[in-house]
């Protein structure tokens, strides 16, 4: 869309620039100039065009949507201004990050597997009951003949490969202790990883504000200036293009600032795996060249 708009305000000076050298007021060589950015910017949008498609595919992969389902663009931007303390994130993330979660539940696993090991030092202890069903005999006279019977056991199996069961034990306990240390390894790896994500967000959010508050507003403002000056014959037709290309460069700029500080926020919540984002969001319109865009 940026350049979309940056392309039509370059056949605008490609107008005056024609509309000078008509009246003799301008050479040749700015109407040429002129359409040879035109041609150049041109050509840009082309290649913007054609990468929407592999770019709609895989987001239409990632959500498991037809791959010609289309993607419409958005009609504004939800930037949330999020102030995130490093150590309140870190410390959330300790008991959130899946990953953490994950191994804990296999050191409870392990360490299940060692407590059953050390029970095999035990000796296992089993009593028993048995009823005897008893049909009387009618060739004895005996007291009790045909009383059913009931009969008590005690079973002892003591445990006598001892280093059998220690070589368990001690298994079970590595099992534990590597867990442990995986643990550790994933723990340092989400410091820096959620430190170079907080980083991140922070420069995308002093970029954005850079962009939007001083850079495209005096870069318009330049634009302004210098189209008023070529009027009147007080700038060249080369500064009038080196203008729009700044504007361009810095539109382009801020919309990346934009994708860098989503990226990065999403980073942070994919790694503490929950919103870290609390009250509402700020919702920006999309700017334009026409209407005056970011910062104006």
């Amino acid at each position: 869309r940026i350049t979309s708009e940056n392309l039509e305000l370059l056949k605008h000076f490609e107008r005056v620039a024609t509309a000078r050298y008509e009246v003799n007021r301008a050479g040749n060589r700015d109407v040429i100039k002129a359409q040879v950015e035109l041609g150049e910017l041109e050509n840009e949008l082309r290649t913007l065009v054609d990468f929407r498609q592999p770019v709609q595919a895989r987001l239409n992969a990632a959500l498991n949507r037809p791959m010609s389902a289309d993607i419409p663009p958005p009609a504004e931007i939800d930037l949330r201004d999020v102030e995130l303390q490093s150590d309140r994130v870190l410390e959330l993330a300790y008991q959130t990050n899946p990953e953490l979660k994950s191994i804990d539940a296999t050191i409870r696993k392990k360490q299940a597997e060692v407590d059953l090991a050390k029970k095999d030092y035990f000796p296992d202890f089993n009593v028993g009951v048995n009823w005897i069903n008893t049909n009387s005999r009618i060739d004895a006279n005996i007291p009790g003949n045909g009383d059913d019977v009931l009969m008590g056991s005690v079973q002892f199996n003591l445990p006598i490969y001892r280093d059998r069961l220690a070589a368990g034990v001690r298994e079970a306990e590595h099992g534990v202790q590597e867990q442990r240390s995986r643990k550790s390894e994933a723990e340092n790896q989400l410091a820096v990883d959620l430190q170079t994500a907080l980083y991140k967000l922070r420069d995308a959010k002093r970029q954005i504000d850079l962009y939007s508050d001083i850079l495209i507003p005096k870069a318009k403002q330049s634009v302004t200036v210098t189209q008023t000056a070529y009027s009147a014959e007080e700038a060249a037709f080369l500064d009038l293009v080196d203008t729009e290309r700044v504007l361009l460069n810095f539109q382009n700029s801020y919309y990346r600032s934009v994708a860098n500080y989503g990226q990065s926020l999403a980073t942070i919540e994919a790694k503490v795996g929950q919103s870290v984002v609390s009250g509402e969001s700020a919702r920006m319109e999309i700017p334009s060249v026409e209407t005056g865009g970011v910062g104006e």
